[in-house]
């Protein structure tokens, strides 16, 4: 169609200026994005070719902290382009290369992308393994977050919403089981959607603040509506305030 023949173009230029790019960790997260636009679009021979070059460029780079970001997103995108077992060799190096940075904040940086790329090749236990040793809260709440949404978008949605509750801050916790109720609905799982975006709700209502709250909720219901859990009609519910 068309509408393909002008993805493959722009994912060709694409794919041009991504090989032109020097500093080859940023190269090999650019040609990562290009994969993954590629297999969305059904190429998946090119998208596997894509990948591969990601993943050459990933593993030249010689610092610890870049060389893990890279290589977890080349992973990703040989997982979108069906090489799974490839796509998890290259996550475990990945997560070697995350375990000698010294300085806790960049290994926690590293270790989200880590985390995400586990999860996408389907290793759920480890995931949650690499996310959980990620010192700062923030980062640690970011990296369970992101499993939860791969596991989600994977259909895997007692893994994804243990995931998403493990996060110990109510608004980080809320907004992770947004994602997973949005990521549910979309792969038509949509009963554990609609559970998701209760427990999302839940999580909302003991967030202190009113403007964060408030958003959570937004994105709760948001949530509810993208499951399929819409009124018949006119919303007669009356406003409550707690």
């Amino acid at each position: 169609s068309s509408d393909l023949d002008q993805v493959c173009r722009i994912a060709g230029l694409a794919e041009h200026a991504a090989l032109s790019v020097t500093d080859a960790g940023d190269q090999a997260e650019a040609l990562a994005g290009v994969a993954r636009v590629l297999a969305a679009a059904g190429q998946l021979d090119q998208a596997d070719e894509a990948a591969r070059l990601a993943e050459h460029a990933a593993r030249s780079v010689s610092d610890p902290g870049p060389k893990a970001r890279a290589l977890a997103e080349a992973a990703r995108a040989l997982a979108a382009a069906g090489q799974l077992d490839q796509a998890s060799e290259i996550a475990r190096a990945a997560q070697d290369a995350a375990r000698p940075i010294s300085n806790s904040g960049e290994q926690g940086r590293a270790l989200v992308g880590v985390a995400r790329a586990l999860a996408t090749v389907g290793q759920a236990d480890q995931a949650v393994q690499a996310a959980r040793v990620i010192i700062g809260s923030g980062e640690r709440a970011r990296a369970l977050a992101a499993v939860a949404g791969a596991l989600a978008a994977a259909g895997q949605a007692d893994q994804a919403v243990r995931s998403a509750r493990s996060i110990d801050d109510s608004g980080e916790q809320a907004r992770a089981l947004v994602e997973v109720a949005r990521a549910l609905a979309a792969a038509g799982q949509a009963d554990q959607a609609g559970e998701a975006a209760r427990l999302a709700e839940q999580a909302a209502r003991s967030i202190v603040s009113p403007a964060e709250q408030a958003d959570a909720l937004a994105g709760a219901a948001r949530a509810l509506a993208a499951a399929g859990r819409r009124p018949g009609g006119i919303c007669t519910a009356t406003w409550t305030r707690w």
